[in-house]
């Protein structure tokens, strides 16, 4: 599955993106299936299908974010946005910040 990333976006906007491919190899598929009880196979096909089929997004607010130590996991959300191109575009994630009465401290 390599090269599933906006390498043009990677170039210009992402610090790091090389610390993160050497991150990455300590969790090869058969690793990441046997931590989070998916088949490899579905993992794959999420990471093609939201990869190939851009500019997406991930509607926030309702969910992941409201969790206790959520912190970590919308890192890696927010992650995935950047490496596959999809800030800053139409379709695809605005950083506008939180509306005025969600509590950020």
């Amino acid at each position: 599955m390599k090269g599933l990333y906006d390498r043009e976006f990677v170039d210009k906007w992402c610090y790091g993106f090389d610390d993160l491919l050497e991150r990455l190899k300590d969790y090869p598929l058969s690793r990441v299936s046997e931590i989070t009880g998916l088949s490899s196979e579905l993992i794959q096909d999420a990471a093609r299908l939201y990869a190939e089929n851009g500019p997406a997004c991930c509607i926030e607010g309702e969910g992941l974010e409201h969790s206790y130590s959520s912190t970590q996991a919308l890192h890696a959300r927010w992650i995935l946005s950047a490496i596959c191109g999809n800030i800053d575009v139409k379709g695809g994630e605005l950083q506008m910040g939180p509306p005025g009465l969600v509590p950020t401290a």
